[in-house]
């Protein structure tokens, strides 16, 4: 199967539908390279979901040592 890159407007509809997490747009934007990994086409960012729960569970490591 092959998975299909988010917009930064499907990465915060999939945190809340999928991880209950709430975050605003301008927060991920602001997050820059300290967030989720991303491909740039263009002006435009592109994440993979997988990608994104890799980051959500790198930052949950790192916040409960």
């Amino acid at each position: 199967m092959v998975e299909k890159y988010l917009t930064r407007e499907q990465v915060i509809e999939y945190l809340a539908e999928s991880h209950g997490i709430t975050m605003r747009l301008s927060t991920l934007r602001q997050l820059g390279k300290k967030g989720p990994p991303y491909v740039r086409f263009g002006l435009r960012c592109a994440f993979l979901p997988r990608d994104v729960d890799a980051w959500l569970e790198q930052r949950k490591q790192q916040f409960t040592k």
